[in-house]
């Protein structure tokens, strides 16, 4: 390739953005389009050795041409302690678009999911093709996960919320070279999927991120919900593990800088044997050393006293959200055993809510208990009982709650998936269908999702879904409403829901409006979860 003084220069499949000095690739899109994806580009320099347990620093410029023709690194993560390729020297992002001229385009910025623990940006699990279709430009990227990117110490050693921070460097890099994409940097939409979407809504709150983005996509997950942060707990028992000091702030971040990955790793998969999904770590109430704080209330607090970014909001669940959890639970005898002996100590570690205070989790399973099971006991007659609690606990209430607080003073437009597919991310049954529409389904709709679907073909069922949800996705990320221009060719007038009066978009075959679900459940949980400021 010759480089030249145009915006980019073309040779054989390969593109150069010559403003940014980037080399990647031409693929097509589902529709057999040509599309431009630079993929693993720094933005932040490799958070090792001293850098580790930071805050993250710019990358700054590269020398020379940077090769962004393939996904870098993972970040490190305990479902990939085998995989050769996650590291540390994780932090990279993608940049998907059909043109870098002009500078137009709504940009979508996603954060994925996966419990703070697991997960990447990688466009091997998040396919871009059906996105790039339209007329966007598309980032994705990794950020520290686990103890990397949450450690705390309880000090000005370790004050965590890393990932965060990550994630607010991507958003100002955005900011600042977008344009060279084909993207505009003032029309910028964060959507974030389960931890992802708790992420995004995160960000409506922080003063580190204002005026980053200007419309919020949440996918099954928001911030407003009940869990503690136990972050420092965490650190101490991973400490522990790895026989490091546990109470002296600055001698166990020093000691934990100096233990290997892989140790560091093979200590929080500890943390997860019975492989449900629970968040050991996550965000930290920073308290003020003199650094720059992510976050310093309660999110529900900040969003109840309308202390949060006044932007557009699309939000939604699944029908089923991650019911499977009971299905797998329910598969381990051993521990069906102990719950149904000891629900009162065991409930809070599997529904998050509050480890330290016993008198008050006592009474939170007592309630929880009675509500879902009456006088039955917890097994596969119960699964259906199960799995509203799990569903309730890890995702649907915290959603609820940020709809009846945010709809106070803006409109919130959401949404629940109601179209059962023949595939889905959670355990099919004996015959191979799906049993649940589950946590993960809702992105089998956005993104080309090879863990659990093929691509669709143009007379599968799910197509249909899949071109009606990113026909919402793509309206609101251009104007802020999902219906589009003048509602044109939608079925249905989608109404937001504003000032208490919840209306409900259920995405189906034949979709409808209609108010908000699960309201018997959710008042339970809205009376054992008041919001207090303390």
């Amino acid at each position: 390739c010759v480089l030249s003084k145009d915006l980019y220069t073309v040779n054989n499949n390969d593109v150069i953005n010559n403003n940014l000095r980037i080399v990647g690739k031409i693929l097509k899109t589902y529709n057999g389009k040509d599309y431009f994806a630079f993929r693993g580009i720094p933005y932040a320099k490799p958070p090792t050795g001293e850098r580790r347990f930071k805050d993250p620093e710019p990358y700054g410029k590269w020398n020379g041409l940077l090769d962004a023709r393939k996904d870098g690194n993972e970040c490190a993560q305990p479902s990939k302690l085998s995989n050769s390729t996650f590291s540390e020297d994780c932090l990279i992002l993608n940049v998907f678009t059909k043109s870098m001229q002009n500078g137009n385009k709504p940009v979508l910025v996603y954060i994925h999911g996966g419990a703070y623990k697991f997960g990447s940006g990688s466009s091997l699990v998040h396919g871009p093709q059906y996105l790039l279709d339209e007329e966007i430009v598309l980032v994705t990227f990794n950020y520290r996960l686990g103890p990397f990117g949450f450690l705390s110490s309880d000090s000005k050693d370790a004050t965590g919320n890393f990932a965060f921070k990550d994630q607010v460097l991507v958003l100002k890099w955005v900011r600042d070279n977008i344009k060279h994409f084909g993207g505009n940097s003032d029309l910028v939409t964060l959507i974030g999927h389960s931890a992802g979407a708790l992420s995004a809504t995160l960000h409506m709150v922080s003063p580190m991120s204002k005026n980053l983005f200007h419309r919020l996509i949440a996918l099954s997950g928001s911030a407003t919900h009940h869990f503690k942060a136990q972050n420092f707990y965490w650190t101490q028992k991973l400490a522990e593990l790895v026989q490091c000091p546990e109470n002296d702030g600055q001698e166990m971040v020093q000691c934990l800088r100096g233990r290997p990955l892989k140790e560091i790793i093979e200590a929080c998969v500890k943390f997860d044997e019975n492989r449900l999904a629970d968040l050991e770590w996550n965000v930290e109430i920073e308290k003020d050393f003199g650094q720059d704080r992510f976050i310093t209330k309660d999110p529900s607090i900040l969003y109840k006293n309308e202390e949060f970014s006044k932007i557009p909001v699309l939000i939604g669940i699944t029908k089923d959200e991650m019911a499977n959890q009971a299905y797998k639970f329910l598969l381990n005898s051993k521990l069906v055993a102990e719950l149904n002996e000891n629900f009162d100590l065991l409930a809070p570690q599997y529904f998050g809510y509050n480890f330290s205070n016993m008198e008050e989790s006592k009474n939170i399973s007592y309630h929880l208990r009675d509500f879902y099971f009456k006088n039955q006991k917890i097994g596969f007659e119960t699964e259906t009982n199960l799995g509203n609690l799990f569903s309730d606990a890890l995702i649907v209430h915290g959603v609820h709650r940020f709809v009846q607080l945010a709809s106070q003073y803006i409109d919130v437009y959401f949404f629940r998936l109601d179209y059962r597919g023949r595939y889905t991310c959670s355990s099919p049954r004996e015959n191979g269908d799906p049993f649940y529409i589950d946590h993960v389904d809702i992105l089998l709709y956005l993104f080309e999702y090879p863990n659990c679907a093929p691509e669709f073909k143009r007379e599968d069922p799910e197509y249909l879904i899949m071109k009606k949800f990113i026909k919402f996705v793509i309206n609101f990320a251009e104007s802020g409403n999902p219906n589009g221009d003048k509602n044109k060719g939608d079925e249905l007038y989608w109404v937001p829901s504003k000032k208490g009066n919840i209306k409900t978009y259920y995405i189906d075959e034949i979709s409808k409006i209609d108010g908000p679900p699960f309201q018997d459940r959710l008042t339970l949980w809205d009376e054992l979860f008041p919001i207090t400021e303390k």
